[in-house]
């Protein structure tokens, strides 16, 4: 399987459609995604060993913009300001996140759980154990994240999500989901519901 071999993966995204599955049945998408899972288990495997790089990006392009409700003019500069590409020394100010991030990075080492709670959640996660990786700008671009991953039957509370979510060629509207160790028992949407619950 070439997920076995290759080294490294350069991934840049820029769709001509964001919709172009909206026709496709979502049973027939789950079940893509389903058959896809061993291959993402291969990558995910070979990247937490050090045996396979990757970057992902999005190229500012018309249907992105789009989405974004920005004209692309708009929407570039966006994605320059956000990479940093926009400024005098890039490097220094990826720098700048890394050392940010690290920081919290080892704050969070030997931390066992999470609480958020807000307006729109009140979720509490065990991290107990866990890895925390800095994402700063040498996977993913533009980045800023924390990668990690809550202990899977920990998970306990809700969260409702105030953006839209486009996947699969849908768009999923007023999401709200309820957490009990660990799995979502409730889940409901405004707009295209059933495509959730698939």
């Amino acid at each position: 399987l070439l997920a076995e071999r290759v080294d490294a993966r350069i991934v840049i995204r820029a769709p001509e459609n964001t919709r172009a599955l909206t026709g496709i049945d979502p049973a027939r998408q789950r079940l893509h995604g389903v058959a896809q899972q061993p291959l993402r288990q291969i990558y995910q495997q070979r990247a937490a060993a050090g045996t396979h790089r990757w970057t992902l990006t999005n190229y500012p392009c018309a249907a992105l913009a789009q989405e974004a409700d920005m004209s692309l003019r708009d929407f570039e500069d966006f994605v320059y300001a956000a990479t940093y590409a926009d400024q005098p020394d890039p490097v220094a100010a990826w720098q700048a996140i890394h050392d940010r991030q690290q920081r919290l990075v080892d704050w969070l080492r030997g931390k066992s759980d999470v609480v958020v709670r807000g307006p729109n959640v009140d979720l509490r996660l065990s991290i107990a154990g866990r890895t925390f990786i800095n994402s700063d700008g040498k996977r993913n671009m533009p980045s800023g994240e924390i990668f990690t991953g809550p202990v899977e039957e920990s998970a306990e509370g809700w969260v409702r999500f105030t953006y839209p979510a486009i996947r699969g060629g849908r768009e999923v509207e007023g999401v709200e989901m309820v957490f009990a160790q660990g799995k979502v028992v409730k889940a409901t949407a405004r707009k295209n519901e059933a495509y959730l619950l698939s």
